[in-house]
């Protein structure tokens, strides 16, 4: 997660970030929350901020292999299934760097859901994205900048392996359907995004109280700050 909102307590990203460490910690992964800033992202907020982050942990940490990235509205409801099951069910190449979700309508695809792994080219992967995302700086920033890659490059891509595209749906992530008024969840990891924004603290804390964590809790005071 990344976000520049923690200093507000009564916030949806702290239900978020609940919900999400407490996955981590089902399956022995680290959860990291980054506090943003302009400076250190050498950028405008959040572009190219949440590439940063990843950047900061999966290359430099030589004992991280793979991140998962999520916007501070995105939450795990099913938090039994792992990334890797999650990836091997929906037929994800073991050496594919980055997974993303596809997204309704024009949007083509959604970056505030990535799957990264370390190779050979994630260094050079990031560093263009990162690069193409400067050049953006109103909705949806990054997202906007790997969908044009992707339109001009995509058969590039896939044919590197550097990006796999995952549909978006209720057995699946980041939104049920793109129908209608009403958000439909996804079951594994459930983005409820800025076209449903009532949805957020109904579901948020339907799943606290489901994982038997008190709705209003004590907010995550777990962010740090991007190293600029």
């Amino acid at each position: 997660m990344a976000d520049d909102r923690w200093h507000d307590r009564l916030h949806y990203i702290h239900a978020a970030a609940r919900i999400n460490r407490n996955y981590a910690d089902r399956h022995g992964y680290r959860f990291k929350a980054f506090a943003l800033d302009a400076a250190a992202c050498k950028g405008t907020l959040p572009s190219p901020c949440k590439l940063r982050a990843v950047q900061q942990v999966l290359l430099g940490e030589p004992s991280t292999e793979t991140v998962v990235f999520a916007d501070s509205d995105a939450v795990f409801l099913d938090q039994s299934v792992s990334v890797g099951s999650f990836l091997h069910t929906h037929g994800v190449n073991l050496t594919t760097l980055l997974v993303l979700p596809t997204d309704c309508d024009h949007f083509v695809l959604n970056a505030g859901l990535q799957i990264w792994r370390k190779g050979g080219a994630t260094t050079r992967l990031l560093a263009e994205w990162i690069a193409r995302a400067r050049n953006y700086t109103e909705f949806p920033w990054e997202q906007e900048a790997m969908k044009r890659w992707y339109r001009a490059q995509h058969a590039w891509l896939r044919s590197r392996r550097l990006l796999q595209l995952i549909p978006y749906g209720e057995a699946s992530w980041h939104v049920g359907s793109c129908d209608g008024s009403q958000y439909r969840p996804a079951r594994w990891l459930s983005h409820i995004t800025g076209r449903w924004p009532h949805a957020r603290f109904p579901l948020m804390n339907a799943t606290l109280a489901r994982l038997g964590m008190d709705p209003w809790g004590t907010p995550c005071d777990c962010a740090v700050g991007l190293k600029s």
